[in-house]
């Protein structure tokens, strides 16, 4: 019965993987059961002497049909409601498939290599290892002596990589109906169980002559293999009655999720489920149930179980029974958050703020739980893990959310992020249309000055202070209450001082927890506000004082005083997954454990499970979608006992394990949880890190480690290239600041760094937005090749520096085509303009037309669509390039000499000049007058053709094109005919500028009267796909030459049933244009024929559309009604 229990205990934890054989039962095909039980056909089993299958295409199809008719074996429900993590069979038929159909999972069949594997068990993979009849052609079963070669070694190949990435050492693999008689061999089971441990594989429906196969036998003598003669229902059923086995898919049975709405509930359907559990994960009511009444002792242990969670795992049955400690800030928090949600309009994210253990994770889940219960919203809480959510899954539920059940929608991102990255992703969902609240988590530095940023304090306030006596006492601690300011470190210190037990607790165990909060009390009323580093030795110091010994949480077989310095490969197994999981904890990230797994190799992997049974500082976590990470408790811990166990260059060692044993997932384009990884690791020490000067001096040894990699496994991943080339370019700086290398090495590393980018580019399967990064590290690559050849005495010769200068703008221009609106490659535009016009290196015709790529392409961006950060930067580039443009050399006299030779950037220049950055009409007209009376040939200038525009649309309308929301323009037909013809003119509008040009030209013709023209102009506009923040905001409206909105009437044309989409037919236009009935009323306007209220026509990238008339404030200046 032990043996039996540890099984249970392996089933219960996961991940669990069934494997099903072809059966117990053979008869042949002639006699076929007319019982509907289940059988494989003689005709279908090995040829006992040749071990081939010799069957033709009639076998498999009378097979196939017979199984039509076939019902699931008796007690298969039982087995088939285990939520399994991956099904695996050398059965052929589809019946399979269908009996493990849920309506809390989706099954997907595969027999394929390319299928990536996975552990989700809603998205649950069945794996035909021999082949399917009801799959696609490539993955039907062998019918032929080469292609049962083939299926043999496919199936022992995919069992020899899930043992080894999949199943992993926790896991455990049931076998059912599998005989020596399978096509899956005996000697194949073997292999398979030999490659995990003890008690992981177990054979059900044992009888005396599977026992005594050869194989078998061994396996079992080896401890490879457990059998149980019971079959698995049977065993499933009564571990269920006596207790032992959790039914751990009840709730997801029950068939549906639910979340509040107002007073009521609404069932999210599995489809919508399954595609964005995988980026956040709904608020439902699963995640709002409190623990039941329970005895004390039991009551005791789930507290402490809960002071015990692991960071980025949100305890959620604890917060929904109150077990937190109230604290003050997440009341304003959930103030602020209900303020957005009532506001109208689109929203900036609210960012949460503070230091480690400051509470902030509990606070961002009790703020889930709080909005999920009011039905305000439907909430999403991503938890702090690798991946990014995907803009696309979350506006998908966002549309859900507001069709289904009338809600806004919430995502609470708890990343440690840079407060940049929510703002780029409220910039993606407001390109979609999708006004999604983001509430995200980021460490001291987020913008100040905005009520939208909510910081955690390091100390406790009066009432929380008071508050904490009463909140232990309530679980049976009995301690005094701390004293004011106390430090929050003491909340996160709690589950290492206080009893496993409430006996303990009741023998007086818990002075440790006194004298620790001695101590903090103590550190707290030194300083007020501690900087981390100060705090962190703080709080190490008063644990040290009240006798909590750091070195007994993590292991180590070497003394204490030689082991901080002991480089990685020194180190013994578990030293290796500490320093390993240590590394990655104190920045708050888990490590997958398949590479861990990789890093330590199998002696490591062997030991794992009693590493993390030991020392329960660290954890194996799993997340949604089946997928293993080893980590830390807290941070709080980790970063505390790396200050004793690990130097910098220790670090070093294991990130550079790490990046050698990574492997990209190629089946999705980010490249899988480990790439993730390695990538959010970067980010922490990385040059864009605040541990730049700690680490920087590595940065040379990592890109190496990069490039070993990439050399080694012989495939280049996007992402990995980027973090190769940045390190080796900001190596390559710190070399010039500090003389480490020659200026010849150092251009030869830049120029290798852009022939890798340039290889990688010319990948075809790149996503957009790698590509993207990959153009800006391109263009960064060569700015830096660009300094390094001018900023020797001007050494280098202008036919040198031009090359450089063209590859360089045509890299920003390819960036920006591909994202308009991103600043990043602007920025480096400017700082590569900064550096090489300022090294003094460059001819002056050089320095002007780079500077004035630089002006025009940091006034190309419209700072109100960036985050506080970027516009701060932003600012700060402005201010360096108008310096530059201020030089003496720089005098009008000799800019007109250019003008002579027709340069178009002396022309840009004399008019930006002219202009002096003011808005004033007349030096709007006087710098419009100095580009259209300059030759015809400036406007196949880029930079002159978007000036020209934004200087026509400004001097006619009194504002810059595509600024703002509902404008109307009070053009006459003949201006609209000028405006399109000015347009025809601009031959030479940059790529990314194109949407503008192709925006006002369809504007233009809907104007004079060509309406079908310009719903092909916004057709094709729409084509592009951009991904711009205005894509669906009505930037004009349709109007009279006195700049008032045109009203127009009409009748649905049609319209979808959930009111979403529809076609109106405008009487005064003759012409239908699309509208949304949704924006018109909850219910109404859905049936063809219905008239339509009186409206306006809007204009956003995707044409004109219906709009509802409302109230509309007036402009206090300008020509834009």
């Amino acid at each position: 019965m032990s043996s039996d229990r540890e099984l249970l205990a392996r089933l219960n934890a996961g991940p669990r993987f069934l494997l099903l054989g072809q059966g117990l039962g053979r008869r042949s095909l002639a006699e076929a059961p007319e019982d509907s039980t289940s059988f494989f056909p003689e005709e279908l089993t090995q040829d006992g002497a040749t071990g081939m299958v010799s069957a033709s295409g009639a076998d498999f199809a009378a097979y196939e049909q017979s199984m039509q008719r076939i019902e699931p074996p008796s007690g298969f429900e039982r087995v088939a409601s285990i939520p399994w993590n991956t099904v695996l069979t050398t059965r052929i038929d589809g019946t399979l498939s269908k009996w493990l159909e849920a309506d809390w999972r989706r099954v997907i069949p595969t027999a394929s290599s390319d299928t990536r594997s996975s552990r989700s068990t809603t998205e649950l993979q069945v794996r035909y290892l021999f082949g399917g009849l009801s799959l696609p052609d490539d993955e039907r079963p062998p019918s032929n002596e080469i292609e049962w070669v083939d299926s043999q070694r496919y199936a022992s190949d995919t069992l020899a990589s899930l043992a080894s990435n999949l199943i992993t050492p926790r896991g455990v693999v049931l076998v059912e109906d599998w005989s020596p008689r399978d096509w899956l061999s005996a000697r194949d089971l073997y292999n398979f169980a030999s490659r995990l441990g003890t008690g992981q594989v177990h054979l059900f429906s044992v009888d005396a002559g599977t026992a005594a196969d050869p194989m078998i036998a061994a396996a079992i003598s080896r401890g490879a293999l457990a059998t149980h003669v019971e079959a698995l229902a049977e065993f499933l059923g009564a571990a269920t009655e006596s207790g032992f086995l959790q039914d751990s898919a009840s709730v997801d049975a029950a068939g549906s999720r639910f979340i509040p709405v107002g007073t009521g509930f609404v069932s999210v359907d599995v489809a919508t489920w399954n595609r964005i559990v995988g980026t956040a994960r709904p608020v439902d009511l699963e995640l709002l149930e409190p623990f039941g009444h329970a005895s004390d002792a039991l009551t005791y242990q789930r507290f402490r179980t809960f002071l015990g969670s692991p960071e980025g795992a949100p305890p959620w049955r604890a917060l929904a029974t109150n077990m937190k400690l109230p604290r003050t800030f997440e009341v304003q928090l959930l103030k602020v958050v209900e303020a957005a949600l009532d506001e109208p309009d689109e929203v900036a994210p609210v960012i949460l703020q503070g230091q480690t253990a400051t509470g902030k994770s509990l606070a961002l889940a009790w703020l889930a739980q709080m909005l999920a219960k009011s039905g305000k919203a439907a909430v999403l809480h991503q938890a702090r893990r690798r991946d990014r959510p995907i803009a696309s899954e979350i506006e998908a539920y966002s549309v859900w959310a507001e069709g289904v059940a009338g809600l806004k929608t919430v995502l609470i991102w708890d990343g440690m992020v840079d407060a940049d990255d929510y703002f780029a992703l409220h910039r993606q969902l407001r390109a979609r249309g999708q006004r999604v609240l983001i509430v995200g988590s980021t460490y001291l530095g987020a913008p100040p000055g905005t009520d939208r940023v909510i910081t955690a304090p390091i100390h406790l306030d009066k009432k929380e202070s008071e508050a904490y006596g009463p909140w232990l006492r309530s679980y049976g601690i009995d301690l005094p209450t701390p004293g004011a300011e106390a430090d929050t470190s003491i909340l996160a210190m709690l589950y290492r001082a206080i009893p496993e037990t409430e006996s303990g607790l009741r023998r007086g165990l818990a002075l440790e927890m006194r004298a620790a909060e001695s101590g903090m009390e103590s550190l707290s009323h030194e300083r007020k506000h501690q900087e981390p580093e100060a705090r962190m030795t703080a709080v190490a110091a008063a644990l040290l004082s009240a006798g909590l010994r750091l070195e007994t949480l993590a292991p180590s077989d070497h003394a204490e005083e030689d082991l901080a310095g002991l480089a990685f490969a020194e180190r013994s197994t578990t030293e290796q997954l500490s320093a390993m999981l240590l590394t990655a904890g104190r920045r708050g990230l888990n490590v997958p454990l398949e590479l861990a797994l990789r890093v330590v190799g199998r002696q490591g992997s062997v030991a794992i499970v009693d590493f993390i049974r030991h020392f329960d500082i660290f954890r194996w976590t799993e997340d949604a979608n089946g997928n293993q990470f080893l980590g830390v408790r807290t941070r709080l811990e980790a970063e505390l006992l790396a200050r004793e166990n690990l130097t910098d260059l220790t670090e070093i060692d294991v990130v550079s394990s790490f990046i050698h044993y990574v492997r990209p997932q190629f089946a999705g384009r980010t490249g899988g949880d480990e790439i993730q990884f390695i990538v959010d690791l970067m980010d922490q020490i990385g040059p864009q890190s605040n541990e730049q000067g700690r680490y920087g001096r590595w940065y040379g040894d990592l890109a190496d480690a990069f490039a070993s990699q990439r050399e080694q496994s012989g495939v280049s991943h996007p992402r990995l290239v980027l973090l190769e080339v940045n390190l080796m370019r900001e190596f390559v700086k710190r070399s010039q600041r500090n003389n480490e290398i020659a200026r010849a090495e150092r251009l030869a590393r830049l120029r290798d760094s852009e022939d890798l980018l340039q290889r990688t580019l010319e990948e075809t399967d790149i996503s957009p937005r790698a590509r993207l990064n990959l153009y800006v590290e391109l263009a960064a690559s060569l700015g830096s090749q660009l300094y390094e050849l001018v900023a020797e005495d001007g050494a280098s010769s202008a036919d040198s520096i031009a090359p450089i200068l063209e590859r360089l703008v045509d890299a920003v221009m390819r960036a920006r085509a591909a994202d308009p609106e991103n600043i990043y490659p602007v920025d480096v535009l400017a700082w590569a303009a900064k550096d090489a016009v300022s090294s003094g290196g460059m001819t002056l015709q050089a320095r002007v037309g780079l500077l004035a790529d630089a002006k025009a392409s940091l006034d190309s961006i419209d700072p109100v669509d960036l985050s506080p950060g970027h516009r701060a930067k932003y600012n700060q580039r402005q201010a360096d390039i108008a310096r530059l443009l201020g030089d003496k050399e720089l005098e009008t006299s000799y800019l007109q000499e250019l003008m002579a030779m027709d340069d178009p950037a002396a022309y840009y220049l004399l008019a930006m000049r002219a202009l002096e950055n003011s808005n004033d009409p007349e030096r709007v007209k006087i710098a419009l007058r100095v580009l259209l009376d300059a030759p015809a040939s400036i406007r196949d200038d880029w930079r002159c053709a978007r000036l020209i525009l934004d200087l026509y649309w400004q001097d006619r309308t009194g504002e810059r094109p595509l600024r703002g929301e509902r404008n109307t323009v009070a053009f006459a037909e003949s201006d609209w005919w000028s405006c399109q013809e000015l347009l025809g003119t601009l031959h030479g509008a940059a790529e990314f500028d194109q949407y503008r040009i192709a925006f006002l030209r369809g504007l233009a013709l809907f104007h004079v009267g060509s309406i079908a023209a310009s719903q092909l102009e916004f057709r094709e506009l729409g084509s592009l796909g951009l991904d711009v923040s205005r894509r669906v905001h009505l930037a004009y409206l349709a109007s009279d030459e006195d700049g008032r909105p045109r009203t127009f009437t009409g009748r649905v044309a049609w319209a979808s049933a959930d009111g979403r989409k529809g076609r109106v037919w405008v009487d005064q236009l003759k012409s239908e244009v699309d509208f949304v009935p949704l924006r018109f009323s909850p219910d109404a306007y859905r049936s063809k024929g219905d008239p339509v209220p009186t409206f306006h026509i809007g204009f956003n990238y995707l044409g004109p559309i219906a709009d509802p008339i409302r109230p509309r404030p007036r402009p206090a200046t300008g020509r834009i009604a």
